[in-house]
């Protein structure tokens, strides 16, 4: 696709090999940088916005009732981010602080995008240990089976496109 000044932006957007296979080691480090210099409460507004776009149906739908006034902390160990999320009158909210959580889910970047990308499934990541689900049994199996039926096109096509070329750099 041609841009307004004639310029095909997806030759642009390639990237050169030499670089490619040093990505899934740079993004990571790249991302821990720039949400250790984020103010929080853009972190928060950010995943507060983005969680309840992308999730608005499951949301009416109730799909995610199993939420309610419980809490799912999402741990990212090699970027020091970890993120408290509960549902609140038919809203996802990320909260600013929480000590304990219902369940906590533990992963690394990298198996992270595996799993966003559909190009690993939340069970094979567990037993090879590059996932941990530990909490409430019930509400964990709630979380599983519900990252087991994420719809990978609620996603803009951009995005997609940009989550699978990378998880074939990892």
């Amino acid at each position: 696709m041609s841009g307004l000044i004639g310029i095909n932006f997806e030759d642009v957007m390639q990237i050169p090999a030499q670089v490619s296979k040093h990505l899934p080691n740079i993004l990571p480090k790249l991302c821990k940088y720039h949400l250790k210099i984020m103010p929080n409460y853009l972190k928060i507004q950010c995943i507060n916005l983005v969680m309840n776009h992308f999730f608005k149906e499951a949301i009416t739908d109730g799909e995610l009732d199993f939420l309610e006034n419980k809490t799912f902390q999402i741990n990212v160990d090699d970027i020091h981010y970890s993120t408290t999320i509960t549902l609140k009158n038919q809203k996802l909210i990320a909260l600013n602080h929480h000590d304990t959580a219902d369940v906590i889910l533990k992963s690394s970047f990298n198996p992270l995008i595996l799993l966003i990308s559909r190009k690993e499934d939340p069970d094979t990541l567990f037993f090879n240990r590059a996932l941990a689900i530990e909490g409430n049994t019930a509400l964990v199996l709630e979380i599983k089976n519900w990252l087991d039926s994420l719809d990978f096109d609620l996603l803009p096509k951009p995005m997609q496109k940009a989550l699978i070329d990378y998880s074939k750099m990892i």
